[in-house]
């Protein structure tokens, strides 16, 4: 599979193995995870906790990508895998985001901040300039957070 495909056909760089670990935010992350498939991985992923990765958040279309950046880190949530098909369903997941301009994203293998462990997540190292609004902090939850008072205080 090309390395550029868009978010369609994410690249995986290797299949996943139970033991491993994948490192989730944005929709992904368990408490925004409303998804109608999620019955399909209960019991196959046990979370480890909070995670910091390496990079920086942006807001593309109001869909979280995270793009390398040694400045940057990304507040997420680090699972086990205990059955392979988890990655599947995350892989499914991401592509069934819209299809937002500059939004393109890899699974690929990272270390994490913290804890000091490898894990898969989901990059997106073709994000141009001008594509989204960076989420400073990094923490997705936070911003949506901060974005539903403003919304609150509007009314």
């Amino acid at each position: 599979m090309a390395t550029n495909e868009k978010i369609h056909r994410p690249v995986f760089e290797r299949p996943a193995r139970a033991g491993k670990y994948v490192a989730v935010y944005g929709g992904l992350m368990h408490h925004l995870c409303q998804s109608r498939g999620a019955a399909e991985v209960r019991g196959k992923a046990i979370m480890v906790g909070a995670c910091w990765l390496q990079g920086s958040l942006f807001s593309i279309d109001g869909q979280a990508t995270m793009v390398p950046s040694p400045d940057g880190q990304v507040l997420g949530e680090l699972y086990r895998i205990l059955d392979p098909s988890v990655i599947r369903w995350c892989d499914e997941r991401i592509r069934e985001q819209p299809d937002a301009a500059g939004y393109e994203a890899r699974r690929r293998r990272v270390n994490l901040i913290e804890p000091e462990v490898a894990a898969w997540a989901y990059v997106n190292d073709r994000l141009r300039p001008g594509d989204g609004r960076v989420i400073a902090n990094g923490d997705w939850r936070g911003h949506l957070d901060s974005r539903t008072s403003a919304l609150m205080l509007a009314v």
